[in-house]
């Protein structure tokens, strides 16, 4: 499963992420696999366009220039319905895409699985497009490389790091400064170094105490509170860990890490 910016669908491991960008308001996503696939995501808030299909022709257009620039053949197909506008493209590579409006949060996008020639999409692309959600309401999720969270709509990601064996998400809400990181080789990590310790090392919170679900670390300070949540989950050999700087009186919720 991939979920960005309140929009989700489901993605095999084998997609990475090459560019990550935008807000909840405008962004773009584009996802590469080993084979030389790439997902790319468009979304813009605003009003529905008058012609779903003029955009999807206007998209078709830049891709026809790069392609007679480099003296390639072009073809492209666009059907359009009330809600969406599919289309294909082929030259010397082909893209299968859609543009589609969802009224409960006022976002246009614009979602392409693209290739070269001789790989057939048609089948992924409807089967993804078949259970992709642009999810309205008060908590959204966060699915990247293995890091899955779900956070209340006011924390809004201010920046992602991506280093060997961990991915950082970076978030801002009112008061609030928090962090949510997916580690791999758990397993490996708390053999090494037991769970505890491992968690306020990773944390710099020396004050913890085990919870059904994992490890809860917290530390008053005279201007607010920072605060940890660590969970294991050994089948899938990694760690989630979320730490925050927040406000006396709030706290981290274990409904966070799901």
């Amino acid at each position: 499963m991939f979920a960005w910016q309140g929009f989700a669908f489901p993605l095999g491991d084998r997609w990475r992420p090459s560019v990550l960008s935008g807000a909840y308001q405008q962004g773009y996503v584009c996802l590469e696999s080993d084979d030389e696939l790439i997902w790319q995501i468009r979304w813009k808030q605003g009003r529905p366009p008058a012609s779903l299909g003029a955009r999807a022709n206007e998209y078709l257009s830049k891709i026809e220039r790069v392609a007679k620039r480099r003296k390639q053949q072009f073809s492209s197909i666009v059907h359009e319905s009330d809600n969406r506008a599919d289309y294909e493209w082929h030259a010397d590579h082909k893209g299968y895409g859609t543009v589609r409006y969802e009224p409960q949060t006022r976002r246009v996008f614009m979602i392409e699985l693209s290739g070269r020639k001789q790989e057939s999409l048609k089948r992924e692309m409807r089967s993804s497009l078949s259970e992709f959600e642009d999810i309205g309401g008060a908590t959204l999720p966060w699915s990247v490389l293995g890091l899955r969270i779900a956070l209340p709509k006011t924390f809004k990601l201010h920046s992602w790091k991506m280093v060997s064996g961990r991915i950082s998400l970076n978030f801002r809400s009112r008061g609030w400064s928090l962090q949510a990181e997916r580690w791999a080789f758990a397993n490996q990590l708390v053999q090494k170094h037991g769970l505890q310790h491992w968690s306020m090392e990773a944390a710099e919170i020396r004050h913890c105490v085990e919870h059904p679900l994992g490890i809860e670390l917290k530390e008053h300070k005279l201007f607010g509170q920072r605060s940890a949540l660590v969970r294991h989950f050994p089948d899938s050999n990694k760690i989630i860990l979320i730490k925050a700087r927040h406000p006396k009186g709030c706290c981290l919720e274990w409904d966070w890490i799901p």
